[in-house]
């Protein structure tokens, strides 16, 4: 999963097609983190304001690759039902079961495979509206759909074989009208597949229930209606303290903790394995240590130490702003932290901080020296041209010579370990090896 704004997306789209293969992409999302109405200065640019960014999915291989696990957006019942009536949208679980009566068994029918279905009288059930019980029990609507919010229902009318069996049957046991009748049996799919379920049907027409509690939630006695999310995430709410998050400032790039819940809980289970090659504030591996996943966080900048790795430590203690609450943290876990080896990496700081072109030069040399030129690069050639390079200014010359470095030389490859010119002490050599599972003699 790769995240960028519009300008990049389309580029980023057809690089990653050349990298993964066309046949290997599987979505992308909008992410919206910024509401802009009511802006100022709306007319000062030539571009729109933005607000959505993208994340763009690939697997390493599509007809392998395992099927996301579902994931959700939540909004409270009450907040919903007060949302639809401003619109102008009806909304329609509004009845509760409030008792299902006594069940009184009428017989027996089929489904398409034969098996069994019971069927029930229900004797003297109650049924009322949620606007009776607010009356009755003086609640407001909140506090009635968290109550009751797991007995309302809705009536349809259900495009499946069983409906029209039970119709049948019951008007052969009985001319009575059908206030409410219930029935049990087994599907053969869906989410009740393999358990016992009941239904219940009301009225001549055998309208079947849809209850409230099967698209909706209880968290901490808050009644929440869950849809499954597609490929518009809304992130507004997150970004509003973004910046306290793992008490870390970081100025470009943080994501909030929720957005990576949101991937790992799509893509991951407990105790599987992570990989973020940019690692920045850390969130990533944050969150993954809060789902009690595995994780690499791989980060070239000098910050981590300050940021992403401080932020772990808080992690370990059981710091709480992000996701904390979502997933009940309270600290525990460890991580490794390490650095590699310097190679030509420690010319490369050094050439940073240069003041003079003697500086320069002594880096040029120590790197001919030692071997850290690239191939096509000939000593001779850079002795012959010493003078025309001192012509050129600190910035030039800097450039210049991080241009001849070889980059495959940045850092002590593990095959070099043992090359007493690296200069590794026996402990780094040690923990190397513990750290890619090498027995001592193993050769690299």
């Amino acid at each position: 999963m790769v995240q960028t704004d519009d300008s990049e997306q389309a580029y980023l789209k057809v690089l990653l097609d050349e990298i993964f293969g066309m046949e290997n992409y599987i979505n992308t999302v909008s992410l919206l983190f910024k509401n802009i109405a009511g802006a100022s200065g709306g007319g000062e640019d030539k571009r729109l304001k933005k607000n959505v960014e993208y994340l763009t999915i690939y697997a390493k291989d599509f007809t392998s690759a395992p099927v996301f696990n579902d994931l959700y957006d939540y909004i409270p019942i009450s907040e919903l039902v007060q949302k639809m009536r401003t619109e102008g949208i009806s909304w329609k679980y509004t009845s509760v079961l409030v008792d299902p009566g006594q069940k009184e068994f009428l017989g027996t029918t089929i489904d398409g495979d034969g098996d069994e279905i019971k069927i029930y009288k229900r004797v003297n059930p109650l049924i009322k509206s949620i606007s009776t019980i607010m009356r009755e029990k003086s609640l407001s609507e909140e506090e009635a759909y968290n109550k009751y919010g797991s007995l309302c229902f809705q009536t349809a009318m259900p495009q499946s074989s069983i409906r029209p069996r039970v119709m049948e049957k019951y008007k052969e046991m009985t001319d009575e009208p059908n206030e409410l009748i219930s029935i049990e049996y087994t599907p053969k799919s869906g989410k009740n597949k393999g358990t016992l379920y009941e239904q219940f049907y009301k009225g001549n027409n055998f309208r079947l229930f849809a209850w409230l509690k099967d698209v909706s939630e209880e968290k901490d006695g808050i009644l929440y209606k869950k849809e499954k999310l597609g490929t518009f995430w809304d992130f507004v709410g997150e970004t509003k303290n973004l910046s306290k998050e793992g008490q870390i400032v970081f100025e470009n790039g943080k994501k909030p903790e929720r957005l990576l819940g949101h991937i790992l809980n799509l893509t991951t289970e407990a105790g599987d394995l992570v990989l973020d090659f940019f690692m920045g504030s850390g969130t990533t591996q944050a969150v993954a240590l809060k789902m009690h996943r595995h994780f690499i966080g791989v980060e070239q900048m000098d910050y981590i130490e300050d940021g992403g790795v401080k932020r772990l430590v808080r992690v370990l203690s059981g710091e709480r702003s992000g996701m904390s609450e979502d997933v009940s943290w309270s600290g525990g876990g460890s991580f490794v932290y390490c650095e590699l080896a310097e190679r030509s990496e420690a010319l490369m700081k050094g050439l940073q901080s240069a003041k003079d072109s003697d500086s320069i030069l002594a880096i040029l040399d120590e790197a001919t020296e030692k071997g850290l030129l690239r191939p096509s690069v000939l000593p001779d050639d850079l002795k012959k041209t010493r003078e025309d390079f001192l012509e050129f200014s600190l910035d030039e010359q800097r450039r210049l010579v991080m241009e001849v470095l070889d980059k495959n030389k940045l850092y002590v490859n593990l095959c070099d370990m043992e090359d007493e010119n690296m200069g590794l002490s026996e402990s780094s050599k040690a923990f190397t090896r513990s750290f890619y599972n090498l027995d001592k003699d193993t050769e690299v």
